[in-house]
């Protein structure tokens, strides 16, 4: 089995169960943890208890030499450590003087003392030994890719998502002449584009660009039957992005509150589009209508152009979407009437801030960030980061999602993990406050 110990520590663990352990395998280890199996010692939570000390080993540093004596299937390696879990027991002692200089005990002494009780032996081998299976992925890192990338968006093409998608992947055509082809897979309220890069082979061929939908799904949807931190691989987010309530021209109401006061007066008379069901627009457009009170049916599309359309066209009668309304606000065909950005966008500084209005709890942004199934190799998601991350950092691509008014980002895979997670928690909270629930 191997593992990863640590940021770039490579590590072969082997498992087995000895009888006798002889100079020799101590020789090929590094570092050795002998424990034995009482049954009436073992516990359920050992494992557990076992990971929260690792966890303060990787955090604080190696404990001393009397304290590894009772750390379950804790195994040091030059001064780092990594945890099994096969089976149940205790640590009694550790091997090689306790790795201190403190003792003289050697793992065949040990094995003497207790010959009559079934010893368990973790070995852990060479660093070198592990480093040579680093280096053909970090070979194999270096020769990606060698064929197309697919970039799965979850929505119909003309979206918010699809255009800074498009953005992103233009720039890392001219910058490294890779051959990036976006793939629009609209519908089922993005999952049937989520499933696709879930279910993809973990190799980088086949990425995601993700929305908040993606991670509020699935606190929504039963059968969503994903996690967005477990069965994807965070690269990189491309981007952050206010949103805008916007109705048609056409419509009386010139501001919030005659929207407002207009959906009270005629009862049954609004509705309101998105992008799909679950997406920001949606909940942003929830948070609204809850707030206020308001009765009004939901009209879901397949991704932001065919609802922008939809709301320029009439068919619905309020709409809350991102920067590629901007044209048609400035135009005159749809009025803007407040968005969810701190601050007032510099393309229509005639829209107020909903938090200017006096409304600060209709706040939901949106975002756009780079996924891989779960498993892509890491030196594979480091290539992606620096070329996607690159990408977003140049300043013309920095200058172009400003124009649309996003906010680039370009985080590490870490942050941007983070940042799901972050999220993932907020955007739950505004779904049962608006009592949002998907078919």
């Amino acid at each position: 089995m191997r593992a990863v110990v640590g940021p770039q520590v490579p590590v072969v663990i082997s498992l087995d169960y000895h009888t006798n352990l002889t100079p020799a395998m101590a020789a090929l280890t590094d570092g050795m943890a002998i424990y034995h199996t009482y049954p009436h010692v073992d516990r359920p939570q050992t494992g557990s208890r076992a990971a929260r000390i690792l966890k303060t080993v990787l955090e604080r540093g190696r404990p001393t030499a009397r304290a590894f004596r009772k750390i379950p299937f804790l195994i040091p390696l030059n001064f780092q450590c990594t945890l099994v879990e096969p089976s149940k027991g205790i640590v009694v002692k550790s091997a090689a003087g306790e790795l201190s200089g403190s003792g003289t005990s050697s793992p065949t002494r040990i094995v003497t003392e207790r010959k009559a009780m079934r010893v368990h032996t973790v070995c852990v081998h060479t660093v070198a030994i592990a480093a040579a299976a680093m280096a053909e992925q970090d070979a194999r890192g270096q020769e990606f890719p060698t064929k197309p990338i697919r970039i799965i968006v979850s929505y119909a093409a003309g979206g918010g998502t699809d255009i800074t998608t498009r953005v992103a992947q233009a720039k890392v055509t001219e910058m490294l002449g890779w051959r990036l082809i976006v793939d629009n897979r609209a519908g089922g309220g993005t999952l049937i584009g989520t499933r696709a890069v879930q279910t993809a082979s973990p190799d980088g061929y086949t990425l995601g660009v993700m929305d908040p939908a993606f991670i509020i799904n699935p606190a929504l949807l039963n059968d969503a039957a994903y996690d967005p931190l477990k069965d994807f691989a965070s690269v990189t987010l491309i981007a952050t992005a206010p949103l805008i309530l916007m109705v048609p021209s056409s419509l009386p109401a010139k501001t919030v509150q005659e929207l407002v006061d207009y959906g009270k007066a005629n009862p049954g008379k609004l509705n309101y589009g998105s992008p799909g069901g679950g997406s920001a627009g949606h909940l942003a457009i929830e948070q609204f209508r809850t707030f206020f009170g308001l009765k009004m049916a939901h009209i879901p599309y397949k991704g932001g152009g065919p609802a922008l359309s939809a709301v320029v066209a009439g068919e619905v009668s309020i709409l809350v979407i991102g920067a590629n309304a901007i044209p048609f606000i400035q135009d005159g065909r749809l009025r803007g009437l407040a968005a969810t950005s701190a601050k007032r966008l510099p393309a229509l500084p005639a829209v107020p801030t909903f938090a200017e209005l006096g409304f600060p709890q209709v706040n939901v942004q949106t975002f756009a960030g780079l996924v891989a199934p779960a498993g892509t190799p890491k030196p594979v998601i480091q290539r992606l980061h620096a070329a996607f991350a690159g990408a977003v950092q140049a300043p013309d691509v920095k200058a172009k999602l400003e124009q649309l008014n996003q906010f680039p980002v370009g985080n590490t895979p870490e942050e941007f993990a983070t940042f799901l997670q972050e999220n993932m928690a907020s955007l739950a909270k505004v779904a049962h406050e608006a009592n949002v629930k998907l078919d």
